[in-house]
Parts: C-alpha cells; sequence; structure tokens
C-alpha cells in the first residue's frame, strides 16, 4: 500500500519569533505558506514550486533515513545567515531577560489567577536553599508543582 510518494513542508521556524503577548502568531504571518501551498491556480497542487522555505521531500528518502522521523532541517544556515547578522552576546542577553521578566508576568498574573501568593511561596524557596524545589497542593508542600482545580 501506497499512501504518499512526497511530503510537502513548510519551514515556518526558521527568523520567525513569536510569543503570547509581544508577538503573537497572526494569520498575515501564514500568508506566504497559504499563496505557496493552496495557489488557488494550482487546485490540484500538481504544480507546486519548492522555495527556501516550502520543500517537497520524497517519502522513499524520508523511510531510507536510519531512524524515520520528521525532524528535517529546512532553511540552510548560509540562507538564514544572509538575511541578518548573528546577534551580539549583549543583545541576546537582554532579549533573553526580558523574555524571562514577560514570561513571569505571566505566570504571576496565572498564580493571582489561582490565587497563589508567590510571595509564600517564595520565602519557602528562599528558607530551603536552592536545591529544593516548593510546590503547592493547597497549602501543602511537595516536590512537584501542582496547582488546586
Amino acid at each position: 500500500m501506497r499512501w504518499f510518494a512526497d511530503l510537502w513542508t513548510y519551514d515556518l521556524r526558521t527568523d520567525s519569533r513569536f510569543t503570547l503577548k509581544k508577538n503573537p502568531m497572526k494569520p498575515e504571518h501564514l500568508a506566504d505558506f497559504d499563496r505557496q501551498a493552496f495557489a488557488p491556480s494550482d487546485l490540484d497542487r500538481r504544480h507546486r514550486k519548492e522555495s527556501d522555505r516550502f520543500r517537497r521531500r520524497r517519502a522513499a528518502d524520508l523511510l531510507a533515513r536510519k531512524q524515520v522521523n520528521l525532524d528535517i532541517a529546512r532553511l540552510s544556515p548560509e540562507a538564514s545567515a544572509a538575511k541578518e547578522p548573528p546577534a551580539s552576546i549583549d543583545a541576546l542577553t537582554r532579549s533573553v531577560a526580558g523574555d524571562l521578566r514577560s514570561a513571569l508576568a505571566e505566570i504571576e498574573a496565572f498564580a493571582q489567577d489561582l490565587g497563589v501568593d508567590l510571595a509564600t511561596v517564595s520565602e519557602r524557596v528562599e528558607a530551603r536553599g536552592p536545591s529544593h524545589s516548593v510546590g503547592v497542593t493547597g497549602t501543602q508542600e511537595s516536590s512537584e508543582t501542582t496547582f488546586p482545580r
């Protein structure tokens, strides 16, 4: 039985960075994919054209791999590097710190919605030292983080 001859892949991840609040994915981020994969002039999808992001993989080639998986490198490092020079360590550090601050704000908002007092949790973590984690299940401490429902 033959399932498919080709697998088409679209690389949305390379050179794209989406976050929940500052840069959420929107329909316009998928416009290029929609244009390439579902062109109105190619309803039977027999005349698709490959690009840096949109590539055809032969099923036989995928199945011939030592491990069959879809962990497929899409854009070449040269294509990605040609668009933008690598960021400095200072810029990367600032970016990561900003992402961590945003994540912490989201966690704090989530904890507030659940009625979890993070100040109390933080005090218990500091009292136990950095090698112990503290979870919250109502008022009980545990080694896993769980939240009341």
